[in-house]
């Protein structure tokens, strides 16, 4: 594995958001048994700011551990929730990712996958 990727992200009102990624051992590009790992993303206002949203295995993570394959997915209604906080800090902010190799110990071993800045735009449509 090498560090962790600089992405900046979307969170689009009225639209859900999904993100799957693996973990690969380097340099024979395999596939990690990601079985027993946990997982969190974390969005805050900036570095050291305010948190604005927190998900993890325990609620918008799921491991797919047929597939190996991490897959977040947060709904739009826990997206548009968190709109009058975004708001507050011009709906922007920044994220990161972070996986482990035991999902009961997140303090043990723990990897940066991603991280960069987040923006919330806002919504013409509805699902509806």
């Amino acid at each position: 594995m090498t560090g962790p990727i600089a992405i900046d992200i979307v969170l689009r009102e009225n639209s859900d958001f999904e993100w799957d990624f693996t973990l690969r051992n380097l340099p024979s590009c395999t596939l990690i048994d990601i079985d027993a790992y946990g997982a969190k993303l974390t969005i805050a206002s900036d570095y050291e700011g305010e948190e604005i949203l927190s998900v993890d295995t325990d609620d918008y993570i799921i491991i797919n551990t047929t597939t190996d394959v991490f897959q977040i997915d947060i709904p739009h209604t826990v997206i548009a929730a968190k709109k009058e906080l975004f708001r507050t800090f011009g709906f922007e902010g920044v994220y990161d990712i972070l996986v482990w190799p035991t999902k009961a110990s997140p303090t043990v071993d723990p990897i940066a996958i991603a991280h960069g800045r987040v923006t919330y735009q806002r919504g013409v449509g509805t699902p509806s």
